[in-house]
């Protein structure tokens, strides 16, 4: 099998990949980079339609929505985890206030 690399490497840039990139990847690797540059590009022009969709609807639109409800939220960080020091002095808390002690219905305590 014989290569044209020069093709390949037009393709390779024209997709936006380093030149430096092109001479240190094997085949296999071009191939999976090649791909996955493709799939960044679909995406980005999937967004693109997609906005130019939305601003052609919304330009027909006789009230236009409030940006709220067409915003997407974005969750809050989430907290860090407690150390196991932390998570002692809490249970302590707890049992300290009698939240640790488990009573039945016949009275005896656990």
């Amino acid at each position: 099998m014989t290569w044209d690399w020069e093709a390949l490497l037009t393709d390779w840039l024209e997709l936006g990949l380093r030149e430096e990139d092109f001479w240190d990847c094997t085949p296999r690797q071009m191939r999976r980079r090649v791909r996955a540059r493709q799939m960044i590009l679909a995406k980005q022009h999937n967004q693109i339609a997609w906005l130019a969709w939305h601003v052609a609807a919304l330009s027909r639109s006789k009230q236009m929505p409030s940006l709220g409800k067409i915003s997407v939220k974005i969750p809050a960080k989430p907290k860090p985890r407690q150390t196991p020091e932390q998570q002692m002095a809490i249970a302590k808390m707890w049992a300290s206030v009698g939240a640790g002690v488990m009573r039945f219905p016949s009275g005896k305590v656990n």
